[in-house]
């Protein structure tokens, strides 16, 4: 079976890619422990907000469960439709600028780790 890219360069991309990965968690936790607040603030027309900070707290967990939380009310609002239904006005108060880099954190850690684990695949197979 034949192989798209060799063994060696299968290595250097998962390098570069854990690399990437590692960045790309810094940045974020960077970007969230410093606009947590105003995007709360932003965003406090919806009560489940308020009660994931309330309950949370403001430990390292509780942000990223606050992070994590948010990023989920943004990419897919309807999937919280048992305990609030989030109009789409609510979500648009938060400015632009931070509805792209939470949407682009999100997308970027998908396709980041999509690309591990096929690098991942490669390098099961093994060497030639």
């Amino acid at each position: 079976m034949a192989a798209l890219i060799s063994y060696n360069v299968a290595v250097w991309l998962g390098f570069v890619d854990f690399v990437l990965t590692f960045i790309h968690l810094v940045s974020s936790y960077i970007f969230f422990l410093k606009y947590m607040e105003r995007i709360e603030d932003h965003l406090s027309d919806i009560e489940m907000i308020g009660l994931h900070a309330d309950y949370y707290g403001d430990t390292w967990l509780g942000r990223r469960m606050r992070e994590s939380f948010i990023t989920m009310i943004l990419v897919m609002p309807g999937a919280f439709k048992r305990q609030e239904v989030i109009p789409l006005y609510k979500l648009q108060k938060l400015p632009r600028h931070f509805r792209f880099w939470i949407r682009f954190f999100f997308y970027s850690a998908l396709i980041l780790l999509g690309a591990l684990g096929l690098i991942c695949l490669r390098l099961k197979m093994g060497r030639p």
